[in-house]
């Protein structure tokens, strides 16, 4: 229930009767009028059980891998999900989101391309997919590579042709590790864009604050801090940052602790920031297993007498307790009002599912809840509806 519905009951409730009484008898229906409402607001902002339905959905990607193939999808994708429609999305959004922002999905930035991959036939793909013209809650983040000037202003203005005001953001993926070829993401092709390489990338990106045009960043953990020095340039640019900075553990208690180190002085320079906000989304990537406390089971609740069975079970707990932790961090320090949750859908079905299994949204949106439900209902509404309803100027 929310806070202004209490204080209308409350009122509703004793106004009548008030106007009625001596002086007296006002004074002490005054004092039992006070306990009453700070009573029922307490009330009002106990935690809620079950997520506030339906969500807002800030993150999702479709492709046809059929008609429109990108090789760098990756080769879980491709195999075992290379179509992906808006169709399929809805089917596993349920009833339960109201409104969505599409996501570029990796349709490349390097010089030659992957697949001669074109950004905007991305974008006209994608209003194919939504159907009639302002039938639906669905808003877009696009690809632009904004190093490339002075192209990167016209492939702007190409994409506003096509999409019109459903044009809310653009995304040029950034993750690029000289050390370990593996976190650096498909066409990343340099590192250095956010230290001073690369002077025409400072360039288009001052493209977007005048355009009213938002930037998904996603890096690495430890390029989080680089993000927050090149970005002091640009305060009234909206910057979002995806996947809570893609920190990844798993790789033994000690290099974990220090990329958690690492992580929050990052995402702390950031939160410094007010004009950045936060996905909260990609969890599985942070720690595999995260949701496998959702069943109920704590620490110490396993009675298999099966000693592997067990080992799994406890690094699945510890893993949603670090996810968790990782989580409530980032809402500490950016604050509900800065904190979205996303589904990284169909990516985060396949990391779930590990093989594409049938894993639906709606399951996924609990576990991020049980993440927060002991949070006010007004936290949980932003976390889940209104942070990314103001950021992407959905209805």
């Amino acid at each position: 229930m929310a806070v202004s519905q209490c204080k209308h009951m409350t009122a509703s409730l004793f106004g009548g009767f008030y106007s009625r009484r001596t002086n007296v008898g006002r004074v002490c229906i005054t004092i039992v009028f006070l306990l009453a409402y700070h009573l029922l607001t307490l009330f009002c902002r106990m935690p809620t059980t079950t997520p506030p339905l339906p969500v807002l959905d800030p993150h999702f990607h479709i492709w046809d891998n059929k008609t429109h193939p990108n090789s760098n999808l990756g080769e879980l994708t491709l195999k075992e999900l290379p179509v992906y429609s808006f169709r399929n999305y809805e089917e596993d959004c349920g009833v339960g989101v109201s409104g969505s922002v599409h996501v570029e999905a990796i349709v490349g930035q390097a010089e030659g391309a992957v697949d001669g991959l074109d950004p905007v036939a991305e974008t006209r793909f994608v209003l194919e997919q939504l159907g009639a013209e302002g039938v639906r809650n669905v808003n877009l983040v696009v690809f632009v590579k904004l190093s490339d000037m002075p192209r990167a202003e016209a492939v702007i203005e190409a994409h506003r042709h096509v999409a019109g005001t459903r044009l809310v953001g653009v995304r040029m993926i950034l993750n690029h590790s000289a050390e370990d070829p593996s976190l650096t993401w498909p066409q990343v092709e340099r590192g250095d864009y956010l230290t001073g390489g690369s002077p025409s990338f400072n360039e288009g990106f001052a493209l977007l604050g005048p355009r009213k045009l938002s930037f998904d960043l996603q890096v690495n953990w430890f390029q989080l801090q680089d993000a927050a020095t090149f970005l002091q340039a640009f305060p009234d640019t909206v910057v979002i940052l995806d996947h809570m900075g893609c920190l990844k553990l798993g790789a033994g208690e000690e290099e974990d602790a220090r990329r958690i180190t690492v992580w929050q002085r990052g995402m702390q320079a950031l939160a410094a920031l007010p004009n950045v906000f936060v996905k909260l989304s990609m969890l599985e990537y942070i720690r595999s297993g995260w949701q496998s406390d959702d069943t109920g089971k704590g620490e110490g609740d396993s009675k298999s007498d099966d000693t592997q069975g067990d080992a799994a079970g406890a690094a699945c707990t510890n893993a949603h307790a670090v996810v968790k932790a990782r989580v409530r961090d980032t809402i500490k320090w950016f604050g509900p009002s800065r904190c979205m949750f996303a589904s990284n859908f169909p990516v985060d079905k396949c990391l779930l599912g590990r093989d594409c299994r049938p894993t639906s949204l709606e399951n996924l949106v609990l576990a991020q809840h049980a993440l927060v439900a002991d949070l006010p209902e007004e936290e949980q509404r932003q976390l889940f509806i209104e942070t990314a309803r103001k950021v992407y100027k959905l209805k």
